[in-house]
């Protein structure tokens, strides 16, 4: 996007030079020709933008609730290994039960 800006740039204020080799003369681009030069590329980025994620508060708390209890519920019996939500356990979301929790 930089790149093309700086290209209108240059054919806005006509410091544009034809090569040498060229017979044909140069012609200075017009404001239709940079318009649609900038507008195109930038429709196309600004239809990619998606809106920043965002999740239910409301459903992720049910959803520690469950686990809570679930972790609650088998560290009675041994313990418990975290492999991928290890994260819950170091910010304190889940509490630990005894000494039957475990971190790999």
């Amino acid at each position: 996007m930089v790149m093309l800006a700086l290209i209108a740039v240059y054919f806005m204020c006509q410091r544009v030079e034809p090569e040498a080799s060229s017979t044909s003369p140069f012609e200075v681009a017009t404001w239709p020709i940079i318009a649609l030069m900038l507008i195109v590329p930038v429709s196309f980025s600004l239809s990619r933008i998606e809106p920043p994620f965002t999740y239910n508060k409301a459903n992720a708390a049910e959803d520690l609730h469950v686990l809570r209890e679930i972790v609650q519920s088998y560290s009675k019996t041994g313990e418990v290994l975290f492999i991928y939500d290890r994260q819950l356990l170091t910010f304190g979301m889940i509490p630990m039960y005894g000494s039957f929790l475990k971190m790999r």
